[in-house]
């Protein structure tokens, strides 16, 4: 936010713009990461769930 708040303020359009979009880039790439982890992070729940289910393991206790 900085970069694109510094180049509007010294009237750069162009640098205003470059930096708009790599922020958007980043906002795009963080999210996608994000939505990644969420996904693995139920699909471990769910290997967890059906191995507990079958009696391979031991129930775990959640973390916090």
């Amino acid at each position: 936010h900085r970069a694109i708040h510094t180049a509007i303020k010294a009237g750069d359009p162009i640098a205003a713009r470059r930096a708009a979009m790599d922020h958007i880039t980043y906002v795009e790439r963080s999210m996608a990461e994000a939505e990644r982890s969420g996904d693995w992070q139920r699909v471990s729940r769910l290997r967890l769930r059906q191995r507990s289910d079958a009696g391979d393991i031991e129930p775990t206790r959640k973390r916090s």
